[in-house]
């Protein structure tokens, strides 16, 4: 029978719920693909920190590269901190043929070319689907359409933090305070929330969207995206944290923004509440194609990545 090593790079929420699940399919995984999924290392930076009994302790590291050597599939899971190491990291696995399934957004953002570009080059997977939508496989559509068509724009709502604050907002007649604290007191927001809030991490998905699939990489300093937090609610009004990304056939571009806006009643993007997300994408020949779900979690993600590895596996 086959064995595949598979490495983890942090150990956080998301990579411990992906932990839990593949040893938790492991029997089955055996039973579809006759392939052994074998723990080979997890790099941390505390090796002392109690992880419960699902973490084996001798799967532990504080050496990165030790942890990918003897891997045949890396999982990334550092998270937005260190970005750029995350990179280094990234690059070594894909220049030594590991696949790479990642989960930070803010590298691939600043990085993705660089990535995609060493992924290529050797003939080797990465995947994204965890830093872009939570459970919705968007990589999946993106790999799969415009083969004979231009994606002329993408847009939709892709942060669940501050499409939570504005539902509450809107809903319970809550002040952007009182709403942010309740998003934080159940754990939807961040100790500090300014990614989210700000737009950033909006901006970080709409970078990876354009450069998977309009094939055009945008620095995200150049998109200013404008807060949630000063942001006037009427009362009247439907208002999302609305993402955008229009690809510009004539000069071979794409101009991206991010900010909340006014939404028709009605429409698909009045209709997206609390932590959900929906992502449109247009294409020249096909039109306009929505995909709905949720945008935030852990469970979530971790399942996108899991299905990520079995893309992997399945070829």
């Amino acid at each position: 029978m086959k064995t595949v090593n598979v490495s983890f790079l942090g150990l956080g929420v998301i990579g411990l719920q992906l932990l839990k699940y593949i040893v938790r399919e492991k029997e089955h995984v055996k039973e579809e693909l006759g392939i052994e999924i074998h723990i080979n290392k997890v790099f941390v930076k505390n090796l002392n920190k109690d992880r419960g009994e699902e973490v084996n302790k001798e799967w532990l590291t504080d050496q990165p590269y030790e942890a990918m050597k003897d891997a045949d599939l890396v999982f990334e899971c550092v998270g937005g901190n260190g970005y750029e190491s995350t990179r280094d990291y990234v690059l070594w696995a894909l220049n030594h043929k590991k696949p790479v399934i990642m989960s930070s957004k803010k590298c691939l953002a600043i990085y993705g070319a660089e990535i995609r570009e060493a992924a290529e080059k050797a003939g080797t997977a990465l995947k994204y689907d965890a830093t872009v939508g939570g459970g919705i496989p968007i990589s999946t559509v993106l790999e799969h359409m415009g083969k004979c068509e231009q994606i002329e724009a993408i847009y939709g709502i892709s942060n669940a933090t501050s499409n939570f604050i504005l539902t509450q907002m809107e809903e319970k007649q809550l002040s952007y305070e009182e709403a942010l604290a309740l998003a934080k007191k159940i754990g939807i927001a961040e100790n500090d929330p300014k990614e989210d809030v700000d737009g950033w991490d909006s901006v970080y998905k709409t970078v990876i969207l354009a450069g998977f699939g309009m094939n055009t990489w945008i620095n995200p300093k150049d998109i200013a995206p404008v807060s949630i937090e000063n942001f006037n609610m009427d009362g009247k009004q439907k208002v999302k944290p609305i993402f955008s990304v229009m690809y510009e056939k004539e000069k071979q571009t794409a101009h991206a923004e991010v900010k909340p806006k006014s939404v028709e009643t009605g429409s698909m993007l009045s209709c997206v509440n609390g932590t959900d997300n929906l992502f449109i994408i247009r294409g020249s020949e096909s039109g306009e194609r929505a995909f709905f779900g949720a945008g935030a979690g852990a469970r979530p993600t971790a399942s996108a990545m899991y299905d990520d590895m079995m893309k992997i596996l399945n070829v």
